[in-house]
């Protein structure tokens, strides 16, 4: 009797994946035989078959071509045609004799992913269907380059397949209304339906949300900004032998490209939310199933956790840009301005902003349709804490980087450019609001089933726990420092600043785990002293299993027994249940959640390390430099050079020390005589490994040199002897932002001081008396195995 029971669910699965695989095989074949067609019609070189691009992909005999493609389409169409009738004409009648077969898992499976496929090719191919129509009606004027070559037939061919894809579309959501019109659909069927109509609605909406966002940048920065501050901006890299492009002719190709996905995006999303929502408002059981759908909880928790993220962050970086001019920034610099900078803020915010609140008033509909309290306490608590999580995070991160600029500036060592300092102070400004009004409402009334619920513990024991992470490997790095410098014996400022550093990151993160851990404890006198107060019924859930001729008496039996209980469809032919979550709302939970994560990560992570890294400085101040003594050309003067090993020099575009090897290479410049100031202007690449050594005063065996390490990012100023083999750090040694970057180097030679400056920045001064006051020539050695060091400007001044 069990192999009897399993028999026909096999069948049916089998039927449903054939099915599956021929409807794709006809959408395929039809697209591409319209797509030929229109090729030959319009006599145009073949586009490759579309859908399956890496077949066919010689090019070079057009006529073979063609017959090639519409006999493989002829051919999917002749066998996917066929297998598909068969299949589904089978699997469909079984489903109509029996009403639990159009209420089971599989089928639901196959027609909703028919669904989302051919949905996503609608939604993809009619894109560039219209933007290759709108480039060739608006874009024909544009530079060559900007309109795509044969675009009718490109075009005919993107639709073809947007046409044939629709058709299907259009067939299986009628078989997917049908179902639900002739039967009540739940459990993993209904799970199934939401979470392909759902994911389809989350990334509309996504899609329209970030292309109007870019669009609206793209008006601000021409029509706003460029008409307030001119900016003398690089040209645009036209291929030789085309005009440049200009401003007004790149943001007509920018909205051309822009408005189908704004249009796609905004029918695809209001396509399937407006059914959704319909849904929600029918009475009975239909409109229960959809009320309660995990998926769409989901759906909406995901569409406000990324519109919180991207509305907080785009609103940070505006901030960030306004508080780095009142720190000292120009407003306008070379290839931007604050004008300019406010562009993506402005325009995301604008976009998210409205975004964010308009599904907190969703989730506020939610917990209010709810006819359970608990449930729509469980929505409210949700939407609250995952964004007070979020600002807690901003709010952290900013705090701990403030303190600690603060406390660099005081040290007289802030490597920290503006850039820096400003987003620190954003996060606080931004992060600390949004943390404090939402744990407001969640403290506001609060009663003794909030302290119990898993949201609120969620929230507090993900706060200890980052908290208590914090504390453990920040406290433990600045232990690290104290105690290494404490073996050594040498307590240098640069120690004392990572020290600093490390401890301000450590005190904040024991803050967040200090008070979070205090309120877990409160709660737990509270929900410990009395039992659980129980206004509202519980509500359990079981599985029954009725015996009955049908479903519908099995139902009747149920209520006649249990009148209170509410009925869901459990029957053994479609495998439903809500005994409990399902893997699809599990997996569709862990997705979300990853997801948000993620974002959160992404942000809040890398400053926290970055911070401890050496970055930008911003701007190079004016140097007290004197007037110019020598001024080399890098490229054209016949320096005197020697290599040794895998090290080469070359002069075009700037003076290069390169590596394919382990090698070492020399370039020596004149001589002059103390005083005076070295400026130098230094470049580099990421994944360079090597170190300079510049010579600024050397006698016989001995010198006095800025050692430049672009591998370990540092910078220090050395005396070595080559006689005695003894080299000396003069000072502390200073981290360096990314050099990819030009960067300029100066040192100021008297007798005996010496004071190294770096982007116009004072860094090091030491007295050194071992070198006299004779005349010695400039040079440069470097040395590494991979990359190149750059020296792309070189001059001698007096001095200041």
């Amino acid at each position: 009797m069990n192999e009897g029971r399993t028999l026909p669910a096999v069948q049916r699965a089998y039927q449903y994946i054939v099915a599956l695989v021929a409807i794709h095989m006809v959408v395929l074949a039809v697209a591409n035989l319209l797509r030929v067609g229109a090729e030959i019609a319009m006599n145009a070189p073949s586009g490759g078959f579309t859908g399956l691009p890496f077949v066919f992909n010689d090019f070079s005999r057009p006529s073979e071509l063609y017959r090639e493609q519409a006999s493989l389409a002829i051919a999917l169409l002749a066998v996917g045609g066929p297998a598909w009738w068969l299949s589904f004409r089978a699997a469909d009648g079984a489903a109509r004799r029996d009403i639990a077969g159009r209420a089971s898992a599989i089928r639901s499976l196959y027609v909703h992913l028919v669904i989302f496929v051919t949905a996503l090719l609608v939604f993809g191919y009619g894109q560039r269907t219209l933007g290759l129509i709108l480039q060739g009606t608006f874009a024909g004027a544009l530079p060559a380059g900007f309109l795509e070559p044969a675009w009718p037939a490109r075009a005919a061919g993107a639709g073809a397949m947007a046409l044939s894809a629709a058709a299907a579309l259009a067939f299986h959501v009628r078989i997917s209304i049908g179902d639900r019109r002739a039967t009540v659909i739940g459990g993993r069927a209904a799970e199934v339906r939401h979470l392909a109509l759902y994911g389809l609605a989350v990334i509309g909406l996504f899609f329209a949300a970030f292309s109007t966002a870019f669009m609206l940048q793209g008006l601000w920065d021409r029509v706003i900004a460029d008409s307030l501050v001119t900016l003398n901006r690089p040209d645009f890299g036209a291929p030789p032998g085309l005009s440049e492009p200009t401003r007004d002719e790149q943001l007509l190709f920018q909205l051309i490209n822009q408005v189908p996905p704004i249009l796609a995006g905004l029918a695809l999303w209001l396509g399937t939310w407006v059914p959704l929502q319909r849904g929600l408002r029918r009475p009975g059981a239909d409109g229960e199933v959809e009320r309660r759908s995990v998926v769409r909880k989901l759906a909406i928790y995901l569409i406000v956790g990324l519109s919180a993220i991207v509305a907080l962050i785009s609103t940070t970086f505006g901030l960030a840009a306004v508080i780095r001019r009142l720190l000292g920034d120009p407003f306008q610099e070379q290839f931007t301005s604050l004008v300019h900078d406010l562009g993506f803020p402005i325009a995301f915010t604008l976009i998210f902003a409205p975004l964010w609140l308009i599904h907190r008033r969703v989730v506020a509909a939610e917990a209010a349709r709810e006819t359970e309290l608990v449930r729509a306490a469980v929505i409210r608590r949700t939407y609250t804490y995952a964004v007070a999580a979020i600002g807690l995070a901003m709010a952290a991160i900013g705090a701990a980087g403030t303190v600690g600029v603060f406390g660099s500036q005081l040290m007289g060592m802030n490597t920290h450019p503006n850039s820096e300092t400003a987003t620190y102070l954003s996060l606080v400004l931004v992060g600390l609001p949004a943390w404090g009004f939402h744990w407001w409402q969640a403290q506001r009334g609060i009663d003794e089933a909030e302290r119990r619920a898993p949201q609120r513990r969620g929230y507090l024991y993900l706060a200890v726990l980052g908290g208590a992470i914090g504390l453990l490997v920040f406290g433990s790095a600045a232990l690290y420092r104290l105690l290494n410098a404490a073996l050594a014996m040498d307590f240098p400022l640069w120690t004392w600043h990572d020290i600093w550093h490390f401890t301000v990151d450590a005190a904040v993160a024991g803050s967040v785990f200090a008070f979070h851990l205090r309120v877990i404890r409160a709660d737990r006198v509270v929900t410990t002293a009395a039992p659980v107060a129980e206004t509202t019924p519980s509500v359990f859930t079981y599985v029954v299993r009725v015996p009955a001729l049908t479903a519908n008496a099995a139902r009747a039996r149920l209520a006649a027994a249990l009148p209170d209980a509410q009925v869901s469809p459990a029957d053994a032919a479609s495998g439903e249940g809500d005994g409990g979550p399902s893997i699809v709302a599990i997996a569709g939970t862990l997705i979300g959640v990853l997801l948000l994560l993620i974002a959160v990560a992404s942000f809040a992570i890398g400053p926290i390390f970055s911070s401890q890294q050496p970055s930008n400085p911003g701007p190079p101040r004016a140097l007290p430099a004197g007037k110019p003594i020598w001024v080399a050309t890098v490229t054209q003067d016949p320096f005197q050079t020697e290599t040794t090993g895998g090290a080469y020099i070359r002069t075009e575009g700037a003076l290069t020390f390169n590596f394919k090897e382990s090698g070492r290479a020399t370039v020596t410049f004149p001589e002059f005589a103390a005083p005076f100031m070295a400026i130098a202007v230094i470049s580099s690449t990421p994944e360079s490994d090597g170190t300079l050594l510049w010579r600024v005063r050397a006698v016989g065996e001995r010198s006095v040199s800025l050692r430049v390490n672009v591998s370990s990012h540092t910078a220090d100023l050395i005396y070595q002897d080559q006689t005695t083999g003894v080299t000396e750090v003069l000072g502390n040694a200073i981290p360096l932002r990314d050099i990819s970057s030009p960067m300029e180097f100066a040192v100021l030679v008297r007798t005996p001081g010496y004071v190294v400056f770096m982007d116009g920045r004072p860094m090091i001064e030491v007295t050194e008396r071992r070198l006299d006051t004779t005349s010695s020539a400039l040079s440069m050695t470097a040395t590494g195995t991979m990359g190149f060091i750059a020296l792309i400007a070189l001059s001698v001044h007096e001095a200041p």
